[in-house]
C-alpha cells in the first residue's frame, strides 16, 4: 500500500513538473512572439498565442508521454493522441477567444456611446422605479 502511494506521489511529482515546463514554454513562448522588442508577431497576439500553445501541448504530450506515463501501457497510440490533441485544441481556443475579446473590443466606440445614452434614456425614465415598486407574479 505504502509502494502505491510512493508511486502516485512521484507520478503526480512527474505530472506537476511537465505541466510547469508547458506552461512555461506557453507563457515564455508568447511573451518572445509578441512583446519583445524584435517580435515576429508584434501585431498578431492571436497567432503568437495560437503558436506558442500548440509548442505547449506538445511539450505536455511528449513529457507525459516519455516521462510521467513510460511504464504505462498503451491503450492505442491513435486514440491516445486523438484525445489528447481534441482535448488540448479545445482548450487552446478557449484561450485565443478570451486574447480575441480582450484585444479586440466587441463594440466600436460609436455602439459604446448610442448603449450609454440609451441606458441614461431608460434610467432617466423611471422603469427602475416602476420595476421595484410593481408587485411580483405569482408563476
Amino acid at each position: 500500500m505504502l509502494n502505491k502511494i510512493f508511486n502516485l506521489r512521484r507520478e503526480f511529482g512527474k505530472f506537476f513538473s511537465v505541466g510547469a515546463l508547458g506552461y512555461v514554454v506557453g507563457v515564455g513562448g508568447f511573451n518572445l512572439l509578441v512583446h519583445t522588442q524584435n517580435a515576429p508577431f508584434k501585431d498578431k497576439p492571436l497567432t503568437g498565442s495560437i503558436l506558442s500553445g500548440v509548442a505547449s501541448i506538445l511539450v505536455a504530450y511528449i513529457g507525459n508521454r516519455h516521462w510521467t506515463w513510460k511504464d504505462r501501457k498503451r491503450s492505442g497510440a491513435r486514440r491516445e493522441v486523438t484525445l489528447f490533441f481534441v482535448i488540448n485544441g479545445i482548450t487552446l481556443t478557449f484561450g485565443v477567444i478570451c486574447l480575441a475579446v480582450l484585444i479586440r473590443p466587441l463594440l466600436t466606440t460609436f455602439q459604446q456611446m448610442l448603449l450609454v445614452l440609451a441606458l441614461e434614456q431608460y434610467l432617466d425614465s423611471g422603469a427602475i422605479e416602476r420595476l421595484s415598486l410593481s408587485p411580483t407574479r405569482a408563476l
